[in-house]
């Protein structure tokens, strides 16, 4: 999948068994994948932009191989490839490699993320960057401020695929229903916004 073969890491990912400890984490990558098969161009730029800058390496990596191969022309998406490949040599040559979480950390995230869902993400941001003073390129922490930034400053157009992705790639529903409403805060009655908040409103009341 890393380097490109989607269709070798598909059949590889299909055949992890429900009983292995990374039959979730096999099934996510399968559904990252046929969603970047499937998603429109517009959408490849957010969604790219997200993973860097919450440095989630292997998801961007996905994301600026597929965009490269479904779209070579477009030259931001070049570009945004470049970067990708420059954070990937930072991953592997272990220069994010991460200490073991401490109460401390935990506690600040589980803070933030409550922060988070009471829509206070001024606050959420700042706690989840007081975890990232305790440890540098937590993962979480790095998600965590990535999506604040998100809620607070990203226009409608990016909102959207966000949401979007949340939904049909992590299952994040609480995520994703927060994108939108913020999303109707920019455009109150936007169509889209309201399909997916209703589709969201299904899943979460069951």
């Amino acid at each position: 999948m890393l380097d490109g073969d989607f269709e070798g890491a598909v059949s590889l990912l299909q055949k992890v068994s429900p009983e292995h400890k990374y039959y979730g984490l096999a099934q996510e990558r399968l559904r990252h994948i046929e969603y970047l098969n499937n998603a429109p161009f517009e959408w490849f730029e957010p969604l790219l932009r997200f993973a860097l800058d919450s440095r989630q390496y292997i998801g961007m990596w996905i994301i600026a191989v597929r965009g490269k191969q479904r779209f070579p022309a477009d030259a931001t998406l070049q570009e945004l490839f470049t970067i990708s490949s420059e954070r990937m040599q930072e991953f592997w040559q272990g220069s994010c490699n991460l200490s073991p979480m401490t109460a401390k950390v935990e506690q600040l995230i589980t803070k933030a993320e409550q922060r988070l869902n009471q829509q206070a993400y001024e606050d959420a941001q700042q706690l989840y960057q007081n975890a990232l003073k305790e440890k540098p390129h937590d993962p979480q922490a790095l998600i965590g401020i990535t999506q604040c930034q998100a809620l607070l400053h990203a226009p409608l157009e990016h909102l959207i695929p966000l949401a979007d992705a949340a939904l049909k790639i992590t299952k994040e529903k609480g995520i994703a229903q927060l994108y939108i409403h913020q999303a109707l805060k920019l455009k109150p009655n936007d169509p889209t916004a309201l399909n997916y908040l209703s589709q969201i409103e299904q899943l979460i009341n069951g």
